[in-house]
This record gives structure tokens, sequence and C-alpha cells, in this order.
């Protein structure tokens, strides 16, 4: 097939999709959440390749049963689906809407933080729900500023105006954004900056295969976590929280906000107390996470570089 045809039967793939997601947000809620729930079974089945290799991942990690492991890999196709849904929610900007949505716990420990003056840097690793949670944050009046890669230039037009806006980078709920670079320093600097404004920074850290980092045990594989948010936390004097999102089958997401953690010791137990927090919300929830199918190859393309590595190296932006 061409490449322009089938560049065109995708853009009309997206919006029938879209569309269809539209339909279904104006349904009753109880009624367009069991719609959700038979499209993302179907989808489940129908993407047979990604389905098994994150089967595989999460039964060798948590050591579940093949139809325990499938469970989960189904409601994470179901709360991706349930994430996309919730562009044609939030975008409409209600706040009174999103409080249905979605609720936040410990929002009184991020205030605390925030009546020091030093701003706080909230961290989380990949889970499903984080732009209903930004969202949500900014309707309350936080000025947030989320350090994240540019999104790869592929696909149609089209593509890219629904995934600019459902990622919050363009459109009426829009929120500001702190671009990687190569050079780890001008984006330091940017938090820095951002923190005397007394503003919040969230970041998002996972296991990756990354030259320079913190090397820890997470979920029963030696892999690396970026310590960047403990170093600019330090030069800041800046508080460090972890957030964390999971939702029940009642249908809302439930997001909590937990104590600061101490980053005053050293920049490795800062990290390494994120990472074991990270990991207890993994293996309870894990069908939020949505770093499954790249655990393996991040743990395969690791091994080698950890005999050879000291603990602790340069900063790196997860």
């Amino acid at each position: 097939m061409r490449p322009k045809i089938q560049l065109v039967l995708l853009s009309v793939k997206l919006v029938t999709y879209q569309l269809l997601l539209l339909g279904i947000s104006l349904l009753p809620r109880p009624v367009s959440l069991r719609i959700v729930k038979r499209l993302a079974r179907f989808n489940c089945r129908y993407n047979r390749v990604s389905s098994r290799i994150r089967q595989l991942a999460i039964e060798r990690t948590l050591r579940l049963s093949s139809r325990d492991a499938a469970t989960v890999v189904e409601r994470s196709f179901e709360l991706t689906m349930l994430d996309d849904l919730d562009y044609w929610f939030y975008r409409r900007g209600r706040r009174r809407l999103l409080d249905r949505l979605i609720t936040i716990k410990g929002l009184e420990k991020l205030d605390a933080v925030l009546s020091l003056g030093h701003g706080a840097i909230v961290c989380s690793g990949h889970l499903h729900g984080l732009f209903m949670f930004l969202v949500a944050l900014s309707l309350r009046g936080y000025t947030l500023r989320t350090i994240r890669r540019r999104p790869r230039g592929t696909g149609s037009w089209i593509d890219r105006w629904f995934n600019e806006h459902r990622t919050l980078i363009r459109g009426k709920m829009a929120t500001p954004f702190l671009w990687m670079q190569a050079d780890n320093f001008g984006i330091a600097v940017q938090a820095t900056n951002a923190l005397k404004r007394n503003e919040v920074i969230v970041m998002l850290l996972d296991p990756k295969a990354a030259t320079h980092g913190v090397v820890l045990d997470f979920l029963g594989q030696r892999v690396q976590f970026p310590n960047i948010p403990a170093l600019v936390a330090q030069a800041a004097h800046a508080p460090m929280l972890s957030f964390f999102i999971d939702r029940p089958d009642s249908g809302t997401w439930q997001a909590e906000i937990n104590e600061p953690i101490d980053v005053f010791q050293d920049p490795v137990g800062p990290i390494r107390h994120f990472a074991r927090q990270l990991e207890n919300h993994i293996r309870q929830h894990p069908e939020v996470w949505l770093r499954w199918s790249v655990l393996q190859f991040i743990s395969s393309n690791c091994d080698s570089q950890f005999q050879s590595r000291s603990e602790l190296a340069s900063p790196s932006i997860g």
C-alpha cells in the first residue's frame, strides 16, 4: 500500500475513533463505562502481539498466572481508552465536572510545602490518568511546569493535532512544559528558576537504560533511575514529593500526594525511596503502569553496564 494512502486511512481511523469517544462522552456515565469496557476487550484481542509482550513481562515480573496477567493487560487497555475518553471531558475546563472524575488526596501536603516559598517537585511514574491529574491541579490554581520530551513529529497533521491537544501541549487546557534537551544543565536551570517563583515542577521517573543515574533493584531487576530531581531539589532548597494514581472499578481516578521526601541527605537516598514507593504502587496496581512492554528490554540492555559502574554518576532526566 502506498504511504500516502496508508496515511489517509490511518487519519480516517483516528477521526472515527475520536468521534466515537465524543459520542460516548455524552452518554450517562455508567453506560459510557460499560461501552468502553467492551471496546477495550475487543482492542486487547485485536492487538494480540503487543498484548502478549505486555502479558509476558507482567507474568515474569510479578509471578502471576497467565490468566491473572491477561486480566491485568485487558484492564490496561481499558485504562488507555479511558485516558482517551477523558480528553473530551477535561477539554471543557469545568472544575465541577472534573471533581466527579478524579479525587486528589494529600493536597494539604502540597499546600504546606508551597507555603515555604521554595516551590515543589512532585514525581511519579508514567501512569494512566496523568493528564487528568495535571488538568485537575491547574483548575485548582496551582502553577505547573512538567518536564517531558518533545513528541515525535510522525503521523499526519490530524494525528499530531489530537495528540498535542490530548497531552495538553495546545488547546484550552494547555499547560507549560519544560522540554528536555541534550544538555541536562539547561533544563535544570529552567526548573530551578520555576521553583524560585514557587511553582510546581512535575517529573516522571521510570527505570531506563540511561548512561547515568542511580542503580537500583526495582521489580526484581537491576535498573537505573535518573537522579536529577534530587539534585535540583537540593540546589533550590525545594521539597520533593511523590504522587501516584489508580482507577478502581468505581470509575473515577484516585490520586494521592505523599509526604515530602528528605532530599538533603544525599542524591541517592531520595531516588531510592521514590523507587520503592513506585514499585509498591505498581505491585498493587500493575494495570496503571505504562512501561511494562519495555521493562525486559531495559533490564537486558543495562545488565552489561552495571558491573563496572558506580552507584551514582552524572545527572540524567527520565
